[in-house]
């Protein structure tokens, strides 16, 4: 299951949301180009239909509470999707800054270090650029992933920063999380 924030928010609110959210929907990892294809062809469609309902005075409101549940989850997901993307491309683009980005590396690895964190959680991947980190982690439960991500947004390197989480629920019940936290004064 995949459930996704795909706002853009300071990571203090976006990590305080993301402790909170429940899953749903299913998951968009190491989706192919054959799968995607169609999801963007019904997302335009949707996106045709709400304009079409814009001009015909009717909100966008109704017509969203038209969409079918899947329809919506698969809007979402492909939203997530291009996020995704979008940021990856910027991240893959960006230098690293020498010394924001071993701090940064820094605050984020000892955060799977401390006590708090350790028995539940794993740092599976961690990079910093210049105003741009990517957080690869597992989460044995909710509660584990809910101390991870109220831990990172109490750290110093992020606390005036957005963030972006795609969050995917294993058949176990552990969570996989990639997460992508802006620099401070920073956008994503």
């Amino acid at each position: 299951k995949n459930t996704v924030d795909t706002g853009f928010v300071s990571t203090r609110e976006h990590f305080a949301k993301q402790a909170l959210l429940t899953s749903t929907g299913g998951s968009s990892s190491g989706a192919t180009t054959q799968e995607i294809q169609p999801l963007l062809e019904r997302v335009q469609n949707l996106q045709r239909e709400i304009e079409a309902l814009k001009r015909q005075g009717g909100s966008t409101q109704a017509g969203a509470e038209q969409l079918s549940t899947a329809d919506q989850e698969a809007v979402e997901r492909e939203r997530t999707t291009q996020t995704r993307a979008f940021l990856e491309s910027n991240f893959v683009a960006e230098a690293k800054d020498p010394t924001w980005s071993l701090q940064a590396e820094r605050q984020l690895s000892d955060t799977f270090d401390s006590d708090e964190i350790a028995a539940g959680s794993r740092l599976q991947q961690l990079a910093c650029q210049a105003t741009l980190c990517r957080i690869e982690s597992h989460h044995d439960d909710p509660a584990a992933e809910r101390a991870f991500l109220t831990r990172v947004g109490r750290l110093d390197a992020f606390g005036d920063a957005e963030a972006f989480s795609e969050r995917i629920e294993q058949a176990d019940g552990s969570i996989e999380t990639v997460t992508y936290v802006s620099r401070n004064g920073h956008r994503l």
